[in-house]
């Protein structure tokens, strides 16, 4: 069974197995899903927002992809942002220690390093460690952090929050992104039930007003045709007395000294009385 070299091949060199599909490096996936825009694939740069899912956005390429939604090839992706409203800016810590200058030539980038840090824990915003931020006051934190810390007030602008419904993942899981998706329902059927409970209160109040109004008049205290005539005729009266007596106004009327002619311009039939 020996070749000329004396050598014995081995299972793999004669018979053909399938072979492994390629698995993805984690660590640079998660760097790229916090560094990257998920829109436009582009480094991400200030103002930042996130979606309810906790996906990261420019927001100048946000607000491109608004502008021109019926265009973009990605309505399926962004179904779920429908406009600003739907999208949170977030109050991100910068990190002391990032250098902001380009890297030239075959310089080495040092992934694990981040521009972005957690501001009680300082750890960075690489994608190794997980990281979440708050609805209500949109600060990016550490997410162990939430978890060792108690009570509901967030630790870095002590603005209080609720545990449940307003802490979303960066960059979930598949498992968490199911979770969080359920919630983003949940709250948008909350918000629709919320605008109609309003739109109700208010057209019960003004109806009740109306109702109100319409019972304090009744038949009796409205006025007759007959007062009303007599109103009518006395305020024409009064506006005609206060009319100006001018000059000019008097020369309408015959009475006036203007409008009596003199001894020439009548014609008298009766010389005895035209002397």
């Amino acid at each position: 069974m020996g070749c000329d070299g004396g050598t014995i091949p081995k299972r793999h060199e004669l018979v053909r197995t399938k072979q492994k599909p390629e698995e993805k490096d984690r660590d640079s996936e998660r760097a790229t899903q916090t560094t990257l825009c998920a829109l436009s694939s582009q480094l991400l740069k200030e103002p930042i927002v996130a979606c309810q899912l906790g996906r990261l956005y420019n927001k100048d390429a946000l607000i491109e992809y608004l502008m021109h939604k019926s265009s973009s090839n990605q309505v399926s992706k962004m179904s779920h942002i429908k406009g600003l409203k739907s999208v949170y800016t977030l109050n991100l810590s910068l990190n002391p220690s990032w250098n902001d200058k380009a890297k030239n030539g075959d310089g080495y980038h040092d992934t694990n390093k981040s521009k972005y840090i957690c501001p009680v824990s300082i750890k960075e915003m690489n994608g190794r460690y997980r990281f979440c931020f708050l609805i209500q006051c949109k600060c990016v934190l550490s997410h162990k952090v939430l978890k060792e810390i108690k009570g509901e007030l967030c630790p870095s602008c002590s603005k209080p929050y609720d545990k449940l419904n307003d802490v979303i993942i960066i960059n979930p899981k598949d498992e968490e992104a199911k979770l969080q998706l359920e919630k983003m329902i949940k709250r948008q059927e909350s918000k629709k039930e919320k605008r109609k409970s309003k739109k109700e209160k208010t057209s019960d109040v003004t109806i009740s007003k109306a109702s109100n109004d319409v019972a304090g008049t009744s038949a009796s205290s409205l006025p007759s045709y007959k007062d009303l005539k007599r109103k009518v005729a006395s305020k024409t009266t009064a506006e005609t007395k206060k009319l100006p007596e001018s000059e000019i106004f008097k020369s309408l009327f015959t009475t006036h000294e203007s409008a009596k002619r003199s001894k020439n311009q009548i014609s008298c039939w009766e010389p005895e009385k035209c002397k």
